[in-house]
């Protein structure tokens, strides 16, 4: 639609009619750029009186949307203030970067194709960053994702204590009859009756406490060992009621495998120690060499 305002001034965008055309006086005239292709243009201004010539003087270019290809690192703090490297095309006009819905700060334009930036704080899963220009805003893609992580809260127990290794549980001790090795382990008595763990099962072993181990202690370090085995697995040292997804000790029918762990003691002293195999049943033998107890 024309917009007659001063001396019924048009003004055009190669064939396409712009907006918002304001002639006020002889000279200048504004106009709102209709959206086109990437590429270069003629302005030209149409009056009773005729339409304007073209030359290089009304050369209009039409640039493309910022793209992003890729940005590194992919995740930072919900805090905020992760470093972040954006690589694309087409930022040298830009105005903004978006992580999600927020504005990011601290934003410097290296080239047409890199811009650093700050991630604000925002909360935890997975936002698309885009970058604006006057052109538009770069489409969403897999290769804009950052991911916002809650930080990990340290142990609580910071003061460590290391010991010559010492025995608190070994399953193999409650089998009749009771094998020969048993008698110079010295089990502590809470923890002599466990037995060989089955599959999907868990034994709690008594740390906090026992064996010259502070009662207030928070965790403990020590040797994992699985042996005797009936089916192939793994065993899993953990604290709290949900066991987590991954494997400390893996071994496989007849193997003995030893692995180091940490693992924090819950409130009536004990850490959980998980059989994550398939099948069948398998001991464990925990040593502890140290553990942690809180410095506040």
């Amino acid at each position: 639609m024309a917009v007659d305002i001063y001396g019924n001034a048009v003004s055009y965008f190669s064939s396409t009619q712009a907006t918002n055309v304001s002639c006020l006086s002889t000279t200048p005239c504004t106009a709102t750029s209709p959206a086109e292709s990437a590429g270069v243009v003629n302005v030209t201004v149409t009056t009773p009186g005729g339409t304007s010539a073209t030359s290089s003087a009304d050369d209009f270019t039409y640039d493309n949307a910022p793209t992003v290809t890729s940005i590194s690192p992919t995740s930072g703090y919900t805090s905020g203030g992760t470093a972040v490297t954006i690589t694309g095309t087409g930022f040298t006009s830009s105005t903004a970067v978006m992580f999600g819905s927020v504005t990011a700060t601290a934003v410097t334009i290296n080239s047409a194709t890199s811009i650093s930036t700050t991630s604000p704080a925002g909360s935890a899963g997975t936002v698309n960053v885009t970058v604006t220009a006057p052109s538009g805003t770069s489409a969403t893609s897999s290769a804009d994702e950052f991911t916002y992580v809650v930080p990990v809260a340290p142990i609580t127990g910071d003061a460590y204590t290391a010991i010559n290794p010492q025995r608190l549980a070994d399953t193999r001790c409650s089998a009749t009859p009771q094998p020969s090795y048993c008698a110079f382990e010295k089990l502590p008595s809470s923890n002599a009756s466990l037995s060989a763990i089955s599959a999907g099962k868990s034994i709690f072993v008594r740390a906090g406490g026992e064996d010259n181990i502070p009662a207030d202690a928070t965790a403990v370090v020590g040797n994992l060992t699985a042996t005797g085995d009936s089916g192939g697995g793994y065993l899993i040292v953990y604290l709290g009621n949900t066991v987590p997804i991954r494997s400390d000790v893996n071994f496989t029918t007849g193997s003995t495998n030893t692995n180091m762990v940490i693992s924090g003691i819950n409130s009536s002293g004990q850490v959980n120690i998980e059989n994550g195999g398939g099948a069948g049943t398998v001991d464990a033998l925990f040593d502890v060499s140290g553990w942690f107890t809180s410095s506040t």
